[in-house]
């Protein structure tokens, strides 16, 4: 891996798998900033929030929860379902981006095979 990392998280989760092709993921994280004196960054590397001169008060970026279930059907067909959640920290609502996002998904995988088993 290249580059730094300027954000700190922990995380948890908990993995069930109640019959061979079923599988519910529960997850639960808490981000926070490598420094009060780091600014916050898109995926891309773009300043999302710019740290002020003295830093910011709280280094708490926010918390997050994630839920996702998957199935796979006789080996080939895969159904996805998931929904996560980021409750806003102090660091985010302090600087006018607090308000809390909720994402969905559903998703559908065909596996196969190209060549001799």
């Amino acid at each position: 891996m290249f580059g730094f990392q300027n954000i700190k998280q922990r995380r948890v989760g908990l993995q069930l798998t109640p019959r061979h092709d079923f599988l519910v993921l529960v997850q639960g994280g808490s981000l926070h900033a490598a420094t009060i004196h780091d600014g916050i960054y898109s995926g891309a590397g773009a300043s999302l929030i710019a740290a002020p001169a003295n830093g910011f008060e709280s280094d708490d970026i926010g918390s997050e929860f994630d839920a996702s279930a998957k199935y796979i059907y006789h080996k080939s067909f895969v159904t996805n379902i998931g929904v996560g959640h980021f409750f806003p920290g102090e660091l985010m609502t302090s600087e006018k981006h607090g308000a809390p996002l909720t994402y969905a998904y559903l998703g559908f995988t065909y596996r196969f095979k190209i060549g001799r088993e």
